[in-house]
C-alpha cells in the first residue's frame, strides 16, 4: 500500500510539473482529503426514561472529502465539497436493554476561504462553509429501522497550504463543524424516537491541491 501511495504521489508531482511547462492556471482546483473527526453530542430521545439511557456521544472517527473550487487573483477561493465520515459506535443501555447505535454522517458544503498571499511557498488562509448533513442513524441489536436525515450544517475554520509545484500544494485545514443530529422519527407522531442531539465536530483534513 506505501509503494502505491509513494507512485501515485510521484506520478502526480511528474504530471503537474510537466504541464506547468505548456498552460497557465485556469483558477480551477480539485482536492482530495483525508479527515480525521472527534465528534461530541447528547442523547435526544422521545421518553426521557429512554433518554436517560443513551450515553453520550464521544468518538474519533475517519473519512475523506473531496472539493472542486475556483480560486481568484485578489486571494479568495470558493469551492464545493462533499464528505463521508465512519460511523460513530455508541451503547443505549437502560435497564435489561443495552443496544448499540450507529451514526454515520455525510456533509455537502459550499466552502469561502480567503488566502493570506505572500512571497513563501506557505499560504495560510481562514475558511467557513454552509451546507448540509446527512446522518444515517441505527440501532444495530432491535428492530427499530435506520433512518437517514437531512439538517443545516455550517463550518468555521483556518489552514495554511505549501507549494511543492505551481499546480501542486499540500492543504492542511482545521475546523469546527455541526453537522445536524442522527435520529430515529416516529412515523405517526413526528417526535424523534431515538437520537444522538446536535453533533459536533472538531475536524483536521490534509489535501493535495490539483490546479489547473
Amino acid at each position: 500500500m506505501k509503494k502505491i501511495i509513494k507512485v501515485v504521489l510521484v506520478a502526480a508531482f511528474l504530471l503537474t510539473t510537466a504541464s506547468s511547462a505548456f498552460a497557465e492556471k485556469t483558477g480551477v482546483y480539485v482536492t482530495p482529503k483525508f479527515m480525521y473527526s472527534f465528534t461530541s453530542g447528547n442523547g435526544d430521545a422521545s421518553d426521557a426514561t429512554m433518554l436517560a439511557g443513551i450515553m453520550p456521544v464521544s468518538a474519533s472517527t475517519f473519512g475523506g472529502a473531496l472539493s472542486v473550487g475556483y480560486e481568484t487573483k485578489i486571494g479568495l477561493r470558493a469551492e464545493l465539497e462533499y464528505s463521508i465520515a465512519s460511523p460513530v459506535k455508541e451503547l443505549f443501555a437502560k435497564g435489561n436493554t443495552t443496544d448499540k447505535i450507529t451514526n454515520m454522517t455525510q456533509t455537502a458544503f459550499v466552502n469561502v476561504f480567503y488566502d493570506f498571499k505572500n512571497k513563501s511557498n506557505f499560504t495560510p488562509y481562514l475558511g467557513a462553509g454552509l451546507g448540509a448533513g446527512f446522518n444515517t442513524f441505527n440501532t444495530v441489536d432491535s428492530k427499530d429501522p435506520s433512518d437517514t436525515t437531512v439538517d443545516f450544517a455550517w463550518n468555521v475554520g483556518a489552514g495554511v497550504s505549501y507549494k511543492i509545484t505551481e499546480l501542486l500544494a499540500l492543504d492542511l485545514n482545521y475546523r469546527f463543524a455541526q453537522v445536524g443530529n442522527g435520529r430515529i422519527v416516529d412515523p405517526d407522531d413526528k417526535k424523534v424516537y431515538m437520537g444522538t442531539g446536535t453533533l459536533s465536530n472538531h475536524q483536521a483534513l490534509l489535501g493535495l491541491r490539483f490546479s489547473f
